[in-house]
């Protein structure tokens, strides 16, 4: 049984001014406002994106697989996700917006606080996602599987957009020819659990 592709956007990006201003080491006055303002301008539309999707997993032999009907190579894979009752490919992101906003800035300082700012919204869509189906599946931990570990392929990963190309397009999340995604805060690849 196919099911549908989810996907969360429009999530608030949750950043405590103090905590962030520590963990960048922007501790003085004016950094903490510039950082308080940098943050105001962002919107709804401006943060974490999560696009999975609940594959079916059909072995095919040794080192062959299918999740749906998109096909993978990978001995090491196969043995994994035949272990596990849940597979879940799975593209978490800081978001294009958020990512061309970083793009806009003219001062260092702006383009360094808004880079952090994309690492920690990048952060967060990882951890949505992950109790989105803990929570909604029972899962109590999860492992994820990249392309480009354990002998898998990073081409490979050109499977993962595939299974959800539609929203990945409507978000903007790309791969280029090596497989590199884009925007750079984002992550693909498979949890299983």
């Amino acid at each position: 049984m196919k099911t549908s592709t989810q996907l969360m956007n429009r999530i608030p990006l949750a950043v405590d001014v103090k905590d962030f201003a520590e963990q960048v080491n922007c501790r003085r006055k004016q950094q903490v406002k510039k950082i308080e303002a940098l943050l105001k301008d962002l919107g709804e539309e401006d943060g974490p994106v999560v696009i999975y999707k609940k594959c079916t997993f059909t072995p095919m032999d040794e080192t062959h697989f299918k999740l749906d009907d998109v096909p993978f190579d990978n001995k090491n894979i196969l043995e994994h996700l035949s272990q596990v009752d849940n597979i879940f490919a799975v593209i978490t992101s800081c978001g294009m917006n958020l990512h061309e906003k970083t793009l806009e800035k003219t001062n260092m300082f702006d383009q360094f606080i808004m880079m952090e700012l994309c690492k920690v919204s990048g952060n967060q869509a990882r951890h949505v996602f992950e109790s989105k189906v803990q929570e909604s599946y029972g899962l109590e931990e999860g492992r994820y599987f990249f392309p480009g570990e354990d002998g898998w392929q990073l081409e490979d990963g050109r499977g993962i957009f595939a299974l959800m190309q539609t929203e990945a397009e409507a978000m903007r999340i790309t791969l280029n020819e090596r497989c590199m995604v884009r925007p750079h805060f984002s992550l693909y690849g498979l949890y299983c659990g």
